[in-house]
């Protein structure tokens, strides 16, 4: 919910994608590094796709909010869109 009342439209799951996405990534370069596990091998041998899969999210995530603007406002002010993502 919103604090006007309304429904939300942010995709809570994607977000859950992108983290483990990077713990995905983080447990590759773990298993690199330090001493692990065999059965890790297995498991993280795709870490890689992790970085695809967070960066894939992150620019349809991006992208939906500049659309938005967009369809709202029928313009979009990419100095208005880096500020309210740094902000929060």
């Amino acid at each position: 919910m919103n604090t006007d009342g309304g429904l939300s439209h942010k995709l809570h799951g994607l977000d859950h994608l992108r983290a483990f996405a990077i713990v995905y990534v983080f447990l590759y370069h773990y298993g690199r590094f330090f001493p692990h596990p065999e059965w890790t091998n297995t498991l993280t041998r795709f870490g890689w796709s992790g970085v695809d899969l967070f960066f894939v999210l992150s620019g349809y995530l991006i992208a939906a909010q500049l659309f938005k603007s967009m369809a709202t406002y029928k313009t979009t002010s990419l100095r208005s869109f880096f500020i309210s993502v740094s902000s929060g």
